[in-house]
């Protein structure tokens, strides 16, 4: 008898796969994460501008311009295009002038590049009903996480430069650099998994009963982020010409593509773990 009530009170997942979706059709998931895309588009650049300043600090910004490479296969070309000229511009300027206005410029950037970041926080909020954090207390964890994967970008980067010459210093043949490619990979997806999962992890404000899941959509939002910007980037290169439709703000409207794509697919995740955790 325990087993059934047990069974009863835990539905199966084509259940929670019909809650999911209607949770997303009430909560509008497409249109919360165009807004989370048109932020993240405005807080690209300056995001770039912290993670540069901050890598040419601890190590030569040139050597971060090859690394980057790795997000031309999960992004549209005309945006990385546009990424590419902009680290090139940004690591162009002198190790002294970075030292010089690192402190100012940083800030500034920092406070509008965590813009998307916040906009992520209060969408996974309200998936989850919402709460009371406050208003200095949401900035600076917007903020805080920024930096925190801002600095984790910068770790992943110096692991990437430090690999190659690790592999040299062992005697690895130069052949080998699938080695190191596959190497970026995992990296990019490791940080996208902890991002998400910090996310995931501070996005709800602190309320009383049961806590959300976590593992699930975290999970299920990283697999879906790789699987789609691979798709993505392969109807980009073979049928969608964003250059001919959108003429001089294809890289803009690649971005945004984008962003919207990768906000879907975190949501999508929050959404399944608020659905998982009514289920229990």
């Amino acid at each position: 008898m325990s087993e059934t009530i047990v069974y009863a009170a835990r539905p199966g997942w084509s259940v929670v796969a019909a809650r999911l979706w209607r949770r997303m059709r009430a909560a509008r998931v497409s249109l919360i994460a165009a807004g989370c895309a048109f932020y993240a588009t405005l807080a690209l650049f300056p995001g770039l501008s912290v993670l540069i300043s901050l890598y040419g600090l601890m190590f030569n910004p040139v050597s971060v311009v090859p690394q980057l490479r790795v997000l031309r296969d999960v992004l549209p070309p005309a945006t990385w295009v546009l990424i590419s000229e902009r680290v090139h511009a940004l690591v162009a300027h002198q190790h002294g002038h970075l030292q010089i206005g690192v402190w100012i410029g940083t800030a500034v950037a920092l406070w509008s590049a965590s813009t998307g970041t916040k906009s992520l926080l209060s969408a996974i909020d309200d998936i989850h009903g919402g709460g009371d954090r406050g208003f200095v207390r949401f900035q600076l964890m917007g903020l805080a996480m920024t930096l925190g994967a801002t600095l984790a970008a910068v770790m992943a980067l110096a692991l990437l430069v430090a690999l190659p010459h690790a592999l040299g210093w062992l005697g690895v043949p130069a052949s080998m650099r699938s080695v190191v490619n596959a190497l970026s990979l995992v990296v990019l997806v490791l940080f996208v998994y902890g991002s998400i999962a910090a996310l995931f992890r501070f996005g709800p404000a602190p309320r009383p009963g049961p806590q959300p899941r976590l593992l699930p959509g975290v999970i299920a939002a990283t697999f879906l982020w790789l699987l789609a910007s691979v798709l993505f980037s392969i109807y980009v290169n073979a049928l969608g010409r964003f250059d001919i439709t959108y003429g001089p703000l294809a890289a803009i409207a690649g971005a945004m593509l984008w962003f919207w794509m990768a906000s879907y697919v975190v949501l999508l995740g929050a959404e399944l773990n608020a659905a998982l955790t009514e289920r229990t």
